[in-house]
């Protein structure tokens, strides 16, 4: 507490514009940081790599600003008795390291965490399962192997990461007397042993932008280092342990597609880069969200799922009740555009069902959804409506349109027709083209009307838009009413309407 009270007395007390750039920098990001404690906004990636940065420039400062010198003071104070049971922080380090979401920078810097918490556990202290037996294993294999007779590019890879790790730099003399194993190790590896001048080249590499290319190097080593054998393994338990991976089903397209001028054309099947395990790990996955928020599908960029075995794959060829006559494949989208599915208003995600011979395609999560046969929907008609599978042209009751890009409902006896899409429009909403609410209606009176919002004629035998106030005759087709741009997605039936002359 003395020193920490120090540091704080130092904090208030110096002279902020007197301090060097890189502590100024830090001292504003942690208090515009603060400032935003309870925004959604309070951290983000960039932020945090800049920080990482920060850091690092601060402790290579010389001479050392007096409220940094108090940090190795505060480190040196006893340790606090080893942890229990390290096998949950080691899992929780692990996943995030194998994951998608943070960038490769913080992904890297997981490591030196990872090997300082595991270099200094009581092994005795923590559980007898297969992780720990796994991870007590590469512990100390790491401690006792030698160095020299290493593959050149896992020599490599050890020195840089050793530049991250604080207990590879100074080893505290309790330290040095239980565990001279590891201050051997430390010290050959340290930024000032000799084995620098082995890999003098190393001292130029940079954490970030060498890290990929020397893990590529050791992945495709034959035979594999056993230290490397052994990460893998417990790469692959943490993995089997989780239980939102365990539930993943996987997509294995054979064939992509381009949007051209709204028409999707098959350009060629569905290649991957390699057999590699270690590509195959979460962070090479595309997550996809298809049955809620939760990741539901992956798609794994390397094999194409030809090395995840152990996990359920979706049928690559499918027939569906909505487009009987042919069957629909699995299909990898290629480039950015895209379009709606047929079955939603949602756009087709990056893998989706699709016929070419039709250009049919169907999201994978309305595939798996239990088709719906008919509809109560007394806000738009009295009888029960039947879906229509077939995918043809015929003219919506609501919309006046013949689109077939949506299933339609139908009414045999009274030559209703309704797109599923249509099904969810609003009965009465506020415009940007007009002062007064407008009402849906099913047909209008005899006259000619121009929409007010596309100019163009509509068709008094179908619905629209109108406005009830007396004198007023604006109109507008379902569909332009109804777009975006125009409205703001807000259903007024039942809200008290405003005062508008």
């Amino acid at each position: 507490m003395s020193l920490t009270n120090q540091a704080i007395y130092v904090f208030h007390s110096m002279d902020f514009d007197s301090q060097p750039d890189p502590l100024r920098k830090l001292i504003s990001l942690i208090s515009h940081k603060l400032s935003l404690v309870n925004s959604t906004d309070f951290i983000s990636e960039p932020d945090l790599e800049f920080f990482m940065l920060l850091i690092r420039e601060l402790f290579s400062l010389t001479p050392q600003p007096e409220l940094i010198s108090l940090v190795p003071d505060l480190e040196a104070e006893p340790e606090l008795e080893p942890e229990i049971n390290l096998e949950p922080k080691i899992i929780s380090l692990i996943t995030q390291l194998i994951s998608q979401p943070i960038s490769l920078s913080l992904k890297i810097s997981l490591i030196p965490q990872i090997i300082t918490m595991v270099s200094k556990m009581d092994f005795d202290s923590q559980p007898e399962t297969e992780l720990m037996s796994l991870t007590t294993q590469a512990v100390l294999l790491f401690k006792s192997m030698d160095l020299d007779s290493q593959p050149d590019p896992l020599r490599k890879l050890i020195s840089l990461i050793s530049q991250e790790i604080p207990y590879v730099k100074s080893i505290s003399v309790s330290k040095r007397e239980h565990d001279p194993e590891l201050l051997h190790f430390a010290e050959r590896i340290s930024l000032d042993s000799d084995f620098m001048s082995l890999v003098g080249e190393t001292e130029t590499l940079s954490l970030d932008s060498d890290f990929m290319s020397l893990v590529s190097e050791i992945s495709s080593l034959e035979p594999e280092p056993e230290l490397i054998s052994l990460i893998y393994q417990i790469f692959s338990l943490v993995i089997s342990m989780n239980s939102k991976w365990e539930k993943l089903i996987v997509l294995c397209p054979q064939t992509q597609v381009k949007l051209e001028k709204g028409t999707f054309r098959v350009i060629e099947e569905v290649s991957w880069s390699s057999n590699d395990k270690w590509k195959c790990l979460p962070l090479n996955w595309n997550e996809l969200c298809l049955s809620g928020e939760d990741v539901s599908h992956i798609r794994c960029q390397t094999c194409n799922g030809e090395n995840h075995g152990e996990y359920e794959k979706a049928p690559v060829v499918i027939k569906h009740t909505l487009h009987p006559k042919h069957s629909l494949e699995l299909a990898l989208l290629n480039g950015d555009t895209t379009r709606e599915c047929y079955c939603c208003d949602k756009d087709l995600e990056e893998v989706f069902y699709y016929c070419s011979a039709c250009d049919y395609a169907m999201n994978i999560a309305c595939v798996e959804k239990p088709r719906v046969l008919s509809l109560e929907q007394p806000k738009w008609h009295e009888h029960t409506l039947a879906q229509f599978p077939r995918k043809t042209s015929l003219t919506c009751n609501i919309c006046a349109l013949t689109h077939s890009s949506c299933p339609f409902y139908i009414c045999p006896p009274c030559d209703f027709v309704v797109h599923q899409k249509c099904i969810s429009l609003p009965r009465v909403i506020r415009i940007s083209r007009h002062f007064h609410r407008i009402y849906f209606t099913n047909s209008f009176d005899q006259g000619v009307r121009c929409c007010g919002v596309c100019r163009r004629k509509i068709d008094n035998d179908y619905g629209g838009y109108s406005c009830n106030k007396d004198g007023c005759s604006y109109a507008a087709h379902s569909k332009c009413a109804t777009q975006s741009n125009v409205w703001d997605g807000k259903e007024l039936e039942g809200e008290p309407e405003e005062d508008i002359k």
